[in-house]
């Protein structure tokens, strides 16, 4: 799933840790392609981690949640 992605090792045990594996993998829909551009979206929010996982509880998606951010 991590394959491609431009991250730390650190990083990605960051996410990891914090369960965003367990939420992108539990979403069948989506392609596994769809999952790497769904990530690298919510780092380019600038959000912290702990705000992305809340969001992503809430349902939103990387996209809404970018477009958002862009307004600010």
């Amino acid at each position: 799933m991590w394959k491609g992605l431009n991250m730390t090792v650190a990083t990605v045990k960051k996410w990891r840790y914090l369960g965003f594996s367990a939420i992108f993998t539990q979403d069948f829909k989506k392609p596994e392609m769809d999952m790497e551009k769904e990530v690298k979206l919510w780092l380019k929010t600038g959000l912290d981690f702990k705000k992305i996982k809340r969001l992503i509880k809430k349902g939103y998606s990387a996209e809404k949640a970018y477009q958002e951010r862009k307004k600010e």
